[in-house]
């Protein structure tokens, strides 16, 4: 089994999203068992709130990107493996707001494992209802009574976290594979979050490019990194290896960003081809 990997050149609007729905479309399109992975996400209870009833009516907190990889990539599997952590933040209320804190725009976090079977685990920001907008009776109905922990300070937190999404990471990645010939993984923003093992290709996204990296070469740059920085960026990617590969991307119509199939005729299988997976 292998994967590909697709990450940002920048924090935000990079393209990534639309180019991982070109490529995903574009593999099931061809028939190959391929499967879409996006290990750590967060989404935005105010500006994507036809996304927030969504999983409230599924009673499922995941995020919009894998909603758009799954449907992209003609996949049934459960959201929470597709998507083991994903973080509901939202717009802060002016006349309460205290910043900065790391989870002052965090609302609710979930981590999911498998373990013969998937295993949800909640926390809670006990300061969200203090600081930020939101309707908690909306949240309340995605969350229900599963296993949830509420924390008050960024330490606690933190601990659970780094105790927690490893694990998860891991377990839901390997059950993803054991049914997969290739997966497609996107990253979280410009952050490369984890190295998942089997990269045969890197993709780095910018407006009107893709940078297409060699798998191990792209590996040795991200270990570097995280043992002399603790982590790893597109933009740290780009300033130390080359890339094989750069094509060249022209802008989109709404009409043609919402049609899968044209995305996959014209982007995904010309990308595929490049790389030797088509």
């Amino acid at each position: 089994m292998k994967n590909i990997f697709v990450f940002g050149y920048q924090n935000e609007a990079s393209g990534k999203t639309t180019i991982s729905i070109a490529i995903a479309r574009a593999l099931a399109n061809n028939n190959l068992a391929a499967g879409v992975f996006k290990p750590v996400s967060a989404h935005n209870f105010w500006y994507q709130y036809d996304h927030t009833l969504r999983n409230s009516e599924t009673g499922i907190l995941f995020c919009e990107d894998i909603f758009k990889l799954a449907n992209a990539a003609k996949s049934s599997e459960p959201y929470q493996l597709l998507n083991p952590v994903d973080r509901l933040i939202s717009q802060p209320d002016i006349e309460k707001y205290v910043p900065p804190s790391p989870i002052d725009r965090v609302i609710a976090e979930r981590i999911t494992t498998y373990e013969n079977g998937l295993k949800d685990f909640y926390l809670i920001n006990d300061n969200a209802k203090d600081s930020l907008i939101f309707q908690s009776d909306v949240v309340h109905k995605t969350i229900g009574d599963k296993e949830a922990k509420a924390c008050s300070s960024f330490k606690e937190w933190d601990e659970i976290e780094r105790k927690k999404l490893p694990e998860a990471i891991k377990t839901c990645y390997e059950k993803l594979c054991m049914s997969k010939e290739i997966v497609l993984v996107e990253s979280y923003n410009n952050e490369i979050p984890v190295l998942l093992p089997g990269i045969e290709h890197a993709l780095m996204i910018a407006p009107g490019k893709v940078f297409i990296y060699e798998g191990k070469e792209f590996s040795e740059c991200f270990e570097a990194n995280v043992r002399a920085k603790g982590r790893t960026l597109g933009e740290e990617i780009y300033r130390e290896i080359k890339p094989v590969h750069i094509m060249e991307l022209s802008p989109l119509k709404r009409e043609q960003l919402e049609d899968y199939d044209f995305l996959a005729r014209e982007i995904g299988k010309p990308i595929l081809e490049t790389m030797d997976v088509l």
